[in-house]
């Protein structure tokens, strides 16, 4: 599993142009001459690529594409970037050949991006501590943090990076369980879970990403 050091503002700012030669050492780093400026996103869907990008994707997951050039690999930073088809965040890799470069794409068991933080914000008329819990889908514990926070106030809980639909549990000391969920994808981001009276809701910063300079 490789971790995306790409901060979420970095994303939301979309793609700088990152030109130069073959590095040796990197077969899947840019060729001299790119047809492609580098789009510096995290992630970037199936339907955004260029159509003979596309096709080189179609390829490689029916059983490899090898070629004299992949560009795939002008256009993303395929040691570092996600590509997305149909829901699934697919890691790509290249590596020299005899005749040229052999493109792979292998789904990501636990994909990870840019770390997304949350708060959580006390609108009971109560002070509120507790325990606050992220669980994945399957049962796997992402975060638990322990919350004493005051009325109208605020508190860091954390950050979550793991891509998928979590369930949140607030759990206060002097109460029931209640359980919300929130998102890690591309366009959503951090935010604020709100306890108050009627029980728990998640609010996120959603956003439109830029457009890679290829497809702007």
């Amino acid at each position: 599993m490789r971790r995306r050091s790409l901060l979420a503002a970095a994303a939301l700012a979309g793609a700088a142009g990152c030109l130069g030669a073959l590095d040796e050492d990197d077969p899947g780093g840019p060729s001299d001459d790119p047809r492609y400026e580098r789009c510096e996103r995290e992630a970037v869907t199936y339907r955004e690529l260029p159509e003979e990008i596309r096709a080189e994707v179609d390829a490689a997951l029916e059983n490899g594409y090898e070629a004299d050039r992949i560009h795939l690999a002008d256009a993303i930073d395929v040691a570092d970037g996600y590509v997305i088809v149909d829901g699934t965040y697919y890691d790509a890799s290249v590596t020299k050949t005899d005749g040229g470069r052999r493109l792979a794409l292998e789904a990501a068991e636990t994909p990870e991006l840019s770390p997304r933080s949350f708060d959580l914000e006390n609108r009971t008329d109560g002070r509120w501590t507790g325990t606050v819990t992220v669980e994945t889908d399957d049962g796997e514990e992402l975060l638990e943090r322990e919350v004493d926070v005051e009325p109208d106030e605020s508190a860091g809980i954390g950050s979550i990076s793991r891509v998928g639909v979590h369930s949140v549990i607030a759990d206060p000391d002097d109460g029931e369980p209640a359980k919300g969920s929130l998102s890690v994808t591309i366009t959503d981001f951090g935010g604020h879970v709100v306890i108050s009276d009627d029980g728990i809701d998640v609010i996120q910063a959603v956003a439109d990403l830029a457009p890679c300079p290829w497809n702007g």
